[in-house]
């Protein structure tokens, strides 16, 4: 399903500097499946064979091989500027019968995390280039491809909306809880006789326990 894979150069950390092209870490790879282009760092690139091997370019999967986030997978829609990936990434360029989105999605899904998990090594988390091309990947028809993408998009963005509402509410109910012993501490408030008390406001027991709620 590749035309092209390979892995980051190794040494390029050395190169980095404040003025150059986007350095790809495995550090850049987000929760859903993007790349943040601008909290990477920059390198210094040379014109030769390893540049013009580990560049990115548009429509090309990310995964993440090496270190803590073994396994973690982005897709580059767009290459917003010239980027290269690091030695802890692998680069997949797909070949036109599947659609980028669609193999990152498979890739980051329950089955894909699996594969990554037996195919990781040893006692350090980690993956060759040879087990990502031993993935075994189900590839309908691009139109089919097209509606699972649709549906996978339209579910992961209720759920990221309902994942920010239940932030919002932790938030609010740390800030109460926070207000509330500062009240008592402070004397504003008088709690003396409630703890164990039947008659003790809900909203206090609420703000107290914010983790639980």
């Amino acid at each position: 399903l590749s035309s092209f894979l390979t892995s980051g150069p190794r040494g390029w950390s050395e190169r980095i500097i404040e003025i150059g092209a986007k350095f790809i870490q495995s550090g850049d790879l987000t929760d859903d499946l993007s790349i943040a282009f601008d909290e990477a760092k920059r390198v210094a690139v040379d014109a030769d064979a390893e540049a013009a091997r580990t560049k990115l370019e548009n429509g090309d999967v990310v995964v993440c091989i090496t270190g803590a986030k073994t396994g973690n997978v982005a897709v580059c829609a767009t290459v917003p500027e010239h980027a290269y990936v690091n030695q802890h990434l692998c680069l997949i360029r797909p070949r036109p019968e599947i659609l980028p989105e669609i193999l990152a999605v498979y890739l980051k899904s329950d089955a894909g995390q699996r594969y990554f998990a037996v195919a990781q090594y040893g006692l350090k988390q980690g993956m060759s280039l040879e087990n990502i091309k031993d993935a075994t990947v189900p590839v309908p028809p691009l139109q089919e491809q097209r509606k699972i993408l649709e549906v996978a998009q339209r579910v992961t963005k209720n759920i990221g909306a309902l994942v920010l509402e239940a932030r919002t509410a932790i938030t609010l109910l740390q800030e109460r809880r926070t207000a509330l012993i500062s009240a008592a501490v402070t004397g504003q408030i008088d709690v003396r006789g409630l703890a164990g008390s039947s008659n003790a406001p809900d909203s206090i027991a609420v703000c107290a326990y914010p983790a639980s709620a």
